[in-house]
């Protein structure tokens, strides 16, 4: 009935031809269709079923045309091509697609009848393919339940796809009740029949241990048979097996060629191993340019890691050129993926300007993303942009909060930020006894600057019971790794016999490691020790190159060194303006001896000053200060008795009054 409307709107589309044009138009449709022509062959059976050009003949148009069920298509499209009025074009379209819809649905549900029957009557594969109709709604109303029906039947009949559909129902419990072990049950029938599929996911099942007794080298067989088979997801997993000695003997080169056979067949995951094992030299000669061949397939496929490493490597210049706006382009492609190192890295490449303009909200952004994903690099980084009220206002209590969750995993960088929060009582109550217990995981996890404020903790008594060998314990660990403040500082137990036995050659040495790295007051200490051959032949040269280094960086005690050494000659020529010169510059950064010395030169008039009772006597007190605050009583009284006795030369205070002030402070 539909075909018939269709077929009059046509007719009425196509303009009325005059009858000699019809007549030619048949005799060459004729000329066609005896020549075998199919079309013609179509269009002539069509003219006569319809009486164009000749009288009506429906004999003559079954025997050139195709039955109309296979026409109707070919016919409408045909009489289309010649439309002539757009007024009913859509409609005819229209109903068209309803006549094409309504042909394909009688067609399938003639299929699903034909199975129906054929399953009824007990063909496994027909009620496989039945169950396969019902769980995806293919020419029936979908029906999980009815699916796990008619596999169950095709199972017990042996049907491997079918025990396998069945296993894979029960253990996601789809139309069943979840049950691991029925699923572990069917699935091993299929798999014992060879099934690749079913071996694989058997393979998966014994590794994680779901359904049955955990078992790495039943896991390992059954991967194997699938693998042996071409199948590729179980040709990446038993190159993983190889990989990480689980349920066999490590042997990279094995993981590599099981990798490889994965990879070649476009299994992203393996061309992403392969790629890194090619990076690392591990199982094959390394070769940077392969490891990007193969991490190039799987970004292609969208693999995210792929594309996060990719990303790194555009970023790096490492087998390829360095790139930072293609690495960008990379990360964002998996981050939007919602991978989570991805993020962090994008939010990185914002953060600082690489390769993007930098952004500080934008990086705030991605490190969000990252973090609520539990990455830890994102959580430390988003805790200091809230510590530091980069990208985000300023909040210590959020700091914290995500300086804990990185903490907690074991993020040493946000153990020792947390131990310092903790310190100096921001965003959370001060606790020393906390400060210390994350400074001490961040410490035991290798990180030096915790290491060397554990020992500083310990030398101090701080939040701890004073205990020096503990001090000397954690000095060593962090000066092993180079730390210039811990060097100097074991340099000192060493030398002076504290928390270890004294050993001045020891001291000697690690100050010398800390001087070399540019450590002041390791070169200061240097420099004395080469004064007083203590631990070393004395040498006056280079005791004030070491002084003169660290007088120049600003260290105090250094610049008080090397006014003495110019003031009484030693090491250099004398020069006692240079020794007034070095004096000066430690005396305004407080130090007692300097201020002391200062004065003395006020007092005497040395080095080009005018003697001066009066700025001697500041110089002084502020040395008796100095030595006050340093807890040296015997200094300041050595300050009171050269104040009394200075001459009165320009004095604007008594010099009575200077040294009573002073002793008042003492007592």
């Amino acid at each position: 009935m539909l075909l018939a409307v269709v077929l009059s709107l046509l007719a009425v589309l196509v303009a009325p031809g005059a009858e000699s044009q019809t007549d030619q138009a048949i005799a060459t449709i004729r000329e066609q269709a005896v020549a075998g022509d199919p079309q013609a062959q179509y269009q002539l059976g069509r003219a006569f079923d319809q009486g164009e050009g000749g009288p009506q003949h429906t004999a003559e148009a079954v025997r050139h045309g195709r039955s109309v069920k296979d026409s109707q298509m070919v016919r409408a499209i045909n009489w289309l091509t010649h439309t002539r009025g757009a007024v009913l074009l859509s409609v005819v379209l229209s109903l068209l697609a309803v006549l094409i819809a309504s042909g394909a649905k009688s067609e399938t549900d003639q299929r699903i009848a034909t199975i129906r029957e054929k399953a009824t009557a007990g063909d496994p594969e027909a009620q496989y393919q039945l169950g396969r109709a019902f769980q995806h709604g293919e020419g029936v109303p979908q029906d999980k339940a009815e699916a796990v029906r008619w596999f169950q039947m095709a199972a017990e009949q042996g049907h491997p796809n079918a025990q396998t559909m069945l296993g894979l129902k029960y253990e996601f419990g789809e139309g069943v009740t979840q049950d691991s072990a029925e699923a572990v049950r069917w699935l091993r029938k299929a798999a014992e029949q060879g099934h690749a599929d079913a071996q694989y996911i058997l393979g998966g099942l014994y590794r994680e241990g779901q359904g049955l007794t955990q078992d790495d080298a039943e896991a390992d067989r059954w991967f194997r048979l699938a693998a042996e088979q071409g199948d590729a997801d179980a040709q990446f997993s038993l190159g993983a097996m190889y990989l990480n000695s689980e349920g066999v003997t490590q042997d990279t080169a094995e993981a590599v060629r099981w990798f490889r056979l994965a990879a070649e067949q476009g299994h992203a995951t393996a061309q992403f191993y392969l790629a890194i094992m090619y990076a690392k030299g591990e199982g094959v000669a390394q070769d940077t340019v392969e490891a990007v061949r193969w991490i190039r397939m799987a970004a292609e496929q969208g693999h995210p890691d792929a594309q996060t490493m990719l990303g790194l490597m555009d970023e790096y210049g490492e087998g390829v050129t360095d790139d930072s706006a293609e690495a960008v382009r990379r990360y964002r492609t998996a981050a939007e993926q919602g991978h989570a190192a991805a993020q962090y890295d994008l939010g990185r490449m914002y953060h600082f300007g690489m390769g993007v303009t930098q952004d500080t909200a934008e990086a705030a952004r991605w490190y969000r993303k990252a973090a609520e994903q539990g990455d830890a690099d994102a959580q430390y980084n988003l805790g200091r942009m809230y510590h530091k009220g980069e990208g985000v206002a300023q909040d210590t209590a959020e700091a914290v909060r995500w300086y804990r969750k990185a903490a907690e995993q074991g993020d040493a960088y946000a153990q020792f930020d947390l131990a310092a929060m903790y310190a100096e009582g921001e965003g959370v109550a001060q606790d020393e006894a906390e400060a210390v217990r994350w400074l001490r995981m961040a410490g035991e996890q290798g990180d030096a600057a915790a290491q060397y404020n554990l020992g500083l903790i310990y030398k101090k008594g701080e939040g701890v019971a004073q205990d020096d060998a503990e001090a000397v314990h954690w000095f060593r660990m962090a000066a092993e790794q180079g730390h210039p403040g811990a060097q100097y500082y074991l340099g000192v137990m060493y030398y002076k016999g504290e928390g270890v036995a004294q050993d001045t050659a020891e001291a000697v040495r690690w100050s010398r490691m800390a001087a070399e790295q540019g450590h002041p007051d390791a070169r200061t200490m240097l420099g004395l020790m080469d004064e007083y051959g203590e631990g070393v032949t004395h040498d006056s040269a280079r005791t004030v190159r070491w002084v003169r280094i660290a007088a120049e960086q600003g260290n105090a005690e250094a610049q008080t060194v090397l006014g003495m050494m110019y003031h009484n000659g030693e090491g250099v020529t004398q020069d006692t303006a240079e020794a007034v010169r070095w004096f000066r510059k430690a005396a305004e950064q407080g130090n007692a001896a300097a201020q002391f010395n200062l004065a003395e030169m006020y007092a005497m008039g040395e080095g080009g000053l005018e003697r001066s009772g009066a700025v001697a006597a500041d110089w002084y007190f502020k040395a008796g200060e100095s030595f006050l605050r340093a807890g040296h009583t015997d200094q300041v009284l050595l300050c009171v008795e050269h104040i009394r006795n200075l001459p009165g030369l320009g004095l604007t205070v008594p010099n009575s009054f200077l040294a009573d002030k002073l002793l008042k402070q003492i007592h």
